[in-house]
């Protein structure tokens, strides 16, 4: 593909304008604090409690939004140049083929282990918590899914607002900088899962690769943002099948 004709990227005086300091601040006040506070797992029935997910809304939600403010200051309100356009211009073909993009990923690395003789399964481990009456309390409560899935929704547009518009689009000043942009992304974005192991943080590592590439390509926050939010409540609702209990 031909980066400079196909994509809104590399401005010619982009390169004086790259903001690592923000951009460092940014991690630092948004991610850094969670990484080091998230211990050594992370149990799913917290998806249970509508008090996790009104303290993500609180917490997620005004930081997304100032992303976007720094945004639109940027680009002198112009957000379409990062690909933040109205939801009825993405097509929805694109948000699948995304989504089984990266939902194809677990399914290799599972493939990979049977290759190589690991029986356990990727997601396995104790990074992941599920007590075994998980389903009975979501019956229980069904309203939980639609909690569920606006929390995934929420955290898929947070997280791809800034591990690929943000710093794809800010750093991204040549198709050299672009696959390192990526890289550095999906490293970082990866580290948030290290507690769940080697494996899974490689399969995190590998989605954001794909979802930045996807977004390199086709300049569409909806779509990784969408993919990437199915992706989770798929997770969350078929891990307990898998048998990650505890």
């Amino acid at each position: 593909m031909n980066f400079i004709n196909h994509t809104p990227f590399y401005p010619k005086n982009h390169e004086e304008n790259m903001p690592f300091v923000e951009a460092i601040l940014l991690f630092s006040v948004f991610f850094l604090p969670g990484y080091f506070q998230q211990g050594s797992s992370f149990n799913i029935n917290s998806m249970l409690s509508p008090g996790f997910h009104l303290f993500t809304l609180l917490f997620s939600l005004p930081q997304m939004l100032l992303i976007i403010y720094i945004l639109n200051l940027r680009s002198n309100s112009d957000l379409r140049s990062y690909g933040i356009v109205p939801l009825r211009e993405t097509p929805v073909l694109k948000v699948i083929v995304s989504y089984f993009f990266i939902l194809s990923i677990p399914l290799v690395l599972g493939i990979i282990q049977q290759f190589i003789g690991v029986s356990e399964p990727v997601y396995k481990n104790t990074g992941i918590e599920v007590s075994s009456d998980f389903y009975a309390r979501l019956s229980e409560q069904p309203v939980l899914i639609l909690f569920i899935a606006v929390t995934c929704l929420l955290i898929g547009y947070f997280e791809e607002l800034f591990f690929r518009v943000y710093l794809i689009r800010d750093f991204a000043v040549n198709r050299r900088a672009a696959h390192l942009t990526i890289i550095i992304g999906s490293l970082l974005f990866a580290a948030g899962h290290m507690y769940q192991g080697i494996t899974a943080a490689a399969g995190t590592f590998l989605i954001g690769v794909i979802l930045g590439y996807r977004y390199l390509a086709h300049s569409s926050w909806h779509e990784i943002a969408l993919a990437h939010a199915l992706y989770n409540f798929t997770a969350i609702l078929l891990l307990p099948a898998a048998g990650a209990l505890t």
